[in-house]
């Protein structure tokens, strides 16, 4: 199928209104959204929401999900619109990520050299309209670029306490991570 490319952004705003087949739109929006892309022991778990006038309830882990490795730490990160956070790699913990609040465009690089996956890219819109729980394992890459017109919230729940020796830190962009955002001026 064409398409012309879209910028995270417009997909998000799910703008498809340039696209000259129509009747593919949703299969473009998978392809874009890398829904064909897989990184080993990476995980999308569709999260729990709901929802009535008075506000919202919603779920990240339990610890009977087979999700769930341990209890290390949890933080919340703010990132504002169009701004990048990345590149982060954990030597040993598993990174479990929700966005509740706003939208991010989250990418993953598997730059493990025994991995099946190794130098796999996955590209994932998340947040509070398609909210779900990214299970990142070990020695994968990953990064955030904020979407929603205000800030967005992350959630991360590390299965080992945080330990900045037992991690690794690229300034975006960087040769070691093949990937480049599209900003709108």
């Amino acid at each position: 199928f064409f398409f012309k490319q879209k910028t995270a952004y417009e997909i998000y705003q799910c703008d498809w209104s340039s696209d000259v087949c129509s009747s593919d739109l949703h299969r473009t929006h998978q392809y874009l959204l890398g829904i064909y892309s897989v990184i080993y022991g990476l995980h999308r778990t569709t999260l729990k929401r709901m929802k009535d006038d008075r506000g919202s309830v919603m779920h990240l882990l339990r610890s009977d999900s087979p999700r769930f490795s341990g209890f290390g730490e949890v933080y919340f990160s703010s990132i504002r619109c169009r701004a990048i956070k990345a590149w982060r790699r954990n030597h040993s913990a598993t990174a479990n990520f929700a966005v509740p609040v706003g939208a991010v465009e989250f990418v993953a690089f598997d730059s493990r050299p025994t991995s099946p996956t190794f130098n796999s890219k996955l590209l994932i819109v998340s947040g509070e309209d398609d909210y779900q729980l990214i299970t990142v394992p070990a020695g994968v890459w990953y990064g955030f670029l904020g979407l929603a017109p205000s800030e967005s919230l992350i959630v991360n729940l590390l299965d080992k306490p945080y330990d900045p020796d037992a991690s690794d830190r690229l300034e975006y962009p960087s040769s070691d991570v093949p990937h480049e955002w599209i900003l709108e001026a």
